[in-house]
């Protein structure tokens, strides 16, 4: 028994003797440290000559045959107008109301609101008498020569 007993004492020595001496697993290597850069600070100082720009000028807007009636602020302008005949001629409406033109022989315009506009031609000479429908003391004529 006295073997078994040694053997055992043995066996557990050596077991021991072996855990001491087991390497431990190998620790991750650090983490990287990052790098501290400065900025880098640059002065650009231009030396080019200033560009010139073009002033804006101002232009009249002009219609296509500058034969435009103007309605606005209960007014016609110009109240008389003078075409050759064949030439057409533009109302404006400049209000925020609604205006429809009116020639004594019954031809009338479309209503027309702000912004918009009517067109006619006159073929044959004379003098012809229109006001607003809506708003009949504006009068006006269109004489054709």
């Amino acid at each position: 028994m006295k073997k078994k007993i040694v053997f055992v004492i043995i066996v557990t020595a050596a077991t021991l003797a072996m855990g001491c001496t087991q390497t431990s697993p190998a620790s991750a290597p650090p983490a990287p440290t990052p790098a501290i850069t400065k900025p880098v600070v640059t002065k650009t100082i231009a030396t080019a000559e200033p560009t010139l720009i073009a002033e804006p000028t101002l232009q009249q807007t002009v219609s296509v045959n500058d034969n435009t009636i103007t309605l606005k602020r209960l007014a016609i302008d110009p109240e008389v107008l003078t075409i050759k005949a064949g030439a057409s001629a533009r109302w404006v409406n400049g209000d925020d109301s609604t205006h429809r033109i009116q020639f004594a022989d019954g031809t009338t315009s479309q209503l027309m609101s702000h912004g918009q506009s009517w067109t006619t031609v006159f073929n044959n000479p004379g003098v012809y008498d229109y006001s607003d429908v809506i708003q009949p003391s504006m009068q006006g004529s269109v004489h054709v020569v």
